[in-house]
């Protein structure tokens, strides 16, 4: 007597989730299943239109998806970073001045392009997000991730939770005056953080600490140092350069205190571009961190230097943050 054998079928996969770094000049995609990294692509990003640029997305993340073996038919959602201010609920983008989008209903296109649920957020605030991927951050409820780059801003998380404010500009301190007298933000206002730390304003500062410096400030015009250039120089000892980022230190050793002290925060994780400078640029602001903890007793006992860490080398928190967000938006628990 034969038996019947019914084909035992394996268990489904769980689906995949797409995360997406939109930048001025890149693209970059990460194709993820769980906390399990698939496939990667980079590409240049194509600005001759905001319609080109989109196209340039998709195509981006079609290859990213091809590449992990898969169709677009496996992914269960995708997450955007956008640089510029988003409307995380409508799906739209505000203003994306690198992009050139004004008023874009960015996340609708993707979903009409893709076939797949697409979730947009400002790139800084998706970064925050990413930070529960990596096992250093894991458990921390109560973080910053303060981008140091072309801009300012910090992505703020409160148990566990991204925190937007009302107009979903928390974070945005790179905006918030810092001296009364000093250069004109595009914001509008004057003395801007953003224009006296960010890369442009350290490379504008070390252009005047160098003319001054000058013999001949009237006939030699001064190099145009860059932002890693002037840090190398100033770990070599270079005095003016070393001069400007301990003064970059002090702005953005106030600026981790307004944090810490506004949110009671557990955790500051410093990234963007600027960091990459590394110890010496994460030993400046310890540097002014210090002095403060001097002086106040109040900061003491809330602003440790422990507390303040560079994004570990290699960890791309704002596509893990494009993995989350995809999570978030389905309502799938982040782990």
């Amino acid at each position: 007597m034969s038996t019947l054998r019914i084909p035992v079928q394996p268990p489904p996969r769980p689906p995949l989730r797409v995360g997406v770094d939109v930048g001025g000049t890149k693209v970059a995609v990460l194709v993820a299943r769980e906390d399990q990294e698939l496939a990667r692509k980079v590409n240049p990003t194509r600005l001759e239109t905001p319609a080109q640029t989109l196209v340039g997305i998709t195509d981006t993340i079609r290859e990213a998806v091809a590449l992990a073996g898969a169709e677009m038919g496996d992914v269960a959602a995708i997450g955007v970073g956008i640089p510029g201010r988003v409307d995380p609920t409508l799906g739209t983008v505000q203003m994306a001045v690198n992009l050139n989008w004004q008023d874009m209903a960015a996340g609708a296109a993707f979903e009409q392009a893709l076939g797949v649920p697409c979730f947009l957020e400002n790139d800084v605030r998706m970064a925050a997000l990413g930070l529960k991927y990596h096992p250093a951050f894991a458990q921390v409820c109560d973080l910053a991730y303060f981008s140091v780059g072309t801009g300012i801003a910090a992505g703020i998380i409160l148990n566990g939770t991204l925190h937007r404010g009302r107009h979903g500009m928390a974070g945005e301190i790179g905006h918030v005056s810092v001296v009364s007298d000093g250069v004109r933000c595009p914001c509008g206002a004057t003395g801007c953080l953003e224009t006296l730390a960010a890369g442009p304003a350290i490379e504008r500062r070390m252009a005047h600490a160098w003319a001054q410096n000058s013999n001949d400030i009237t006939s030699h015009t001064p190099h145009p140092y860059t932002t890693a250039e002037i840090f190398r120089m100033a770990e070599a000892g270079d005095p003016t350069a070393r001069a400007v980022v301990l003064e970059t230190g002090k702005y953005l050793g106030w600026a981790i205190k307004m944090l810490v002290f506004t949110y009671d925060l557990q955790l500051i994780v410093l990234g963007g571009g600027v960091s990459q400078a590394g110890t010496t640029f994460l030993d400046a602001i310890l540097q002014d961190i210090h002095r403060q903890r001097d002086e106040s007793e109040l900061v003491r006992s809330l602003l440790a230097p422990e507390m303040i860490q560079l994004l570990p080398a290699g960890f791309d928190a704002p596509l893990w943050g494009g993995i989350a967000l995809a999570e978030s938006g389905l309502k799938i628990p982040i782990e």
